[in-house]
Order: structure tokens, then sequence, then C-alpha cells
């Protein structure tokens, strides 16, 4: 069944293809299983959760640039890059994330909290609100 008001607005359906994206620009052998994601000119691959209400992506600091395995493991890292238009917040007030004060039952101060240009499938969403995740604590 399609959705009537979308083929009314002339919106096609969001196509989100779970394949072997690559998650290093330059290394073609990156590639890992996922949704093919570009957040901030960075490479993922997301795997979608449904028991999550939040977008979580892992830092840079989780993984040492060289160590192109834990790059492809962790599905790509987030790099901060406010020269490219990047927002950061501290806190969830001025963040347009989550409502609540906290991502997984773990208040947000445990995390970093960001906002940037991303594309999944064939749409760009400007603004973004994602957290980035240290995967070594789990947070």
């Amino acid at each position: 069944m399609q959705n009537s008001t979308c083929l009314l607005s002339g919106v096609g359906p969001l196509e989100l293809l779970i394949r072997n994206s690559q998650v290093i620009a330059a290394d073609p052998d990156s590639a890992v299983r996922g949704i093919a994601a570009v957040i901030g000119q960075q490479f993922f691959s997301m795997i979608p959760d449904i028991n999550r209400n939040d977008t979580l992506v892992s830092s840079v600091k989780h993984c040492d640039s060289t160590s192109l395995g834990c790059i492809a493991e962790s599905g790509g890292v987030y790099t901060y890059k406010p020269e490219e238009g990047a927002m950061t917040y501290n806190g969830p007030a001025q963040w347009n994330g989550t409502n609540g004060e906290d991502i997984d039952g773990t208040s947000t101060s445990s995390y970093a909290l960001f906002n940037d240009v991303a594309t999944l499938g064939n749409a760009t969403i400007y603004g973004l609100p994602f957290a980035t995740v240290d995967n070594s604590s789990g947070k």
C-alpha cells in the first residue's frame, strides 16, 4: 500500500539499502554491511536499531586514524569539523535531538552532541542530530 500523502506532494519514498558500504574514502576494501551514510563529508555504514530513538556513531577517539580495521569495525568514525558547518552542544537544551535528558538511559552529558549535514540513501538531511559514542566504554 502506498502513502497517498507522499504521492500527492511529489516526494518519493526514502531508499535505505542495506549493503556493503565503504567507510574509508581512500580504501575501497573498507566495506562494511549497513546503510551507506555520509555525515559531515565522512563515510559511515549504519545499522538500523528499532530499540533506539537516537542516532549514535563512533567517535574518532575510539580508533587510531591508521587503524583501518577498527574504523571499519565501527562502521566509520566521526571527526568534529566546525569549519565544514558542524555544530556541537554542551547539553540537550539547544540540541534538536532527543527530548529527554538521556540517551539509552544514560545522561546526555556522557555523550558529545552534534548536528551536521547527512546523506542517507536518496535524501540529504540538514542538521541531523546525533551523538558520538566511544565504543571502548560503551558510551
